[in-house]
C-alpha cells in the first residue's frame, strides 16, 4: 500500500490523513490489540543515571562547541492542535505509509517545540501499536519555523516468532535501513556505574543520557544513529532530536549529549 516519492515537496497518498484526521475530530474507534511491551527488566538505573549524566552531557559538549538543544514536550491539547494541522497538511501533499492505517495511534500524539541555536522546528509522533509492533515504532514528521513539512519518518519494530526485533526506516516514503536485533543481548546491558563505563559504551552512554533502559537505548541506537551521529550541525541535530524523541520520552534533553554517544 505504499506509494513512492519523487521528491520532498511531492508526497504521496496519505496514511495519515485517511486515518488521523477523522479521529483527531474526536471521533472513538476500537483500539487494536495492544502492542508488545519492552520487559519489565528494561529499566534504566536512577542511581547510575545520577551518577554518570552530567559527566556524559560533559563529555558530548567537549565534542561540539554548539550550545545544547532544548526540547519541550508540548501539553495535549497543543500536541492535538499541532496534530490537526499536521494532518491537514498531509491531505494536502498526499502523504502515505507502508504502516496500515489501523495502527497509528492518533490520540496519543506525542510533540516537542525543538529550539536549537535560534533555529525552532517542531516535532510531532504518532505511535504505532498493535499486532507485533513494539512500542517505539511510530510515524513522526518535522515542522519547520514557518509550521510546514520539512521531514517525515517511518519507523518500525516488529517482534518476530523467533523473539528477534526487526527495525525498519523510511525517510519521506523511502525505505534507508533495516536490521534485526536480539532483545536478550541488550537486556543483560548493566546500567552504567562510572563515566568510564558509559563513556565506552553508546548503548550505555544513551541509558545514562536518556534515563531509558537497555532495550530502548540499543533501539535508538540503531534507529537514530545515521541522525545522531557527528559532525553536529544545526540540520542533523533537530533531525537526531526528533528521532529521539519518537522513541524516548524526553524532558529538555540535550541533542548534543545524546549526539556525544553515538
Amino acid at each position: 500500500m505504499s506509494i513512492s516519492i519523487q521528491s520532498r515537496t511531492k508526497f504521496t497518498s496519505g496514511l495519515v490523513v485517511a486515518a488521523l484526521a477523522v479521529a483527531l475530530t474526536i471521533t472513538a474507534q476500537a483500539r487494536p490489540a495492544a502492542a508488545a511491551t519492552i520487559p519489565e527488566t528494561d529499566r534504566a538505573s536512577t542511581s547510575a543515571q545520577t551518577q554518570t549524566a552530567e559527566q556524559c552531557e560533559v563529555s558530548a559538549d567537549s565534542s561540539s562547541d554548539t550550545a545544547a538543544a532544548e526540547m519541550t514536550q508540548l501539553d495535549q491539547t497543543a500536541s492535538v492542535e499541532v496534530a490537526t494541522r499536521v494532518a491537514v497538511l498531509a491531505a494536502d501533499a498526499g502523504i502515505t505509509s507502508h504502516t496500515a492505517a489501523e495502527f497509528v495511534q492518533r490520540d496519543e500524539v506525542k510533540a516537542y517545540a525543538i529550539h536549537i541555536d535560534g533555529v525552532t522546528a517542531t516535532s510531532v509522533t504518532f505511535p504505532i501499536t498493535g499486532d507485533r509492533f513494539v512500542q517505539p515504532s511510530n510515524f513522526s514528521f518535522i515542522l519547520d519555523d514557518t509550521g510546514a513539512i520539512n521531514q517525515y519518518s517511518e519507523s518500525t519494530v516488529v517482534e518476530l516468532d523467533s523473539g528477534i526485533f526487526d527495525l525498519t526506516t523510511y525517510v519521506d516514503g523511502v525505505h534507508v535501513h533495516s536490521t534485526q536485533v536480539d532483545p536478550s543481548t541488550l537486556v543483560g546491558v548493566a546500567s552504567a556505574s562510572s563515566f568510564s563505563t558509559a563513556a565506552a559504551s553508546p548503548n550505555q552512554c544513551i541509558m545514562v543520557v536518556l534515563g531509558v533502559g537497555a532495550i530502548t537505548a540499543g533501539i535508538i541506537l540503531v534507529m537514530c544513529g545515521g541522525s545522531c551521529s557527528f559532525p553536529y550541525t544545526t540540520p542533523t541535530a533537530i533531525v537526531c532530536a526528533a528521532c529521539v524523541a519518537g522513541i524516548a520520552t524526553v524532558g529538555g534533553g540535550s541533542v548534543a549529549a545524546v549526539m556525544g554517544c553515538f
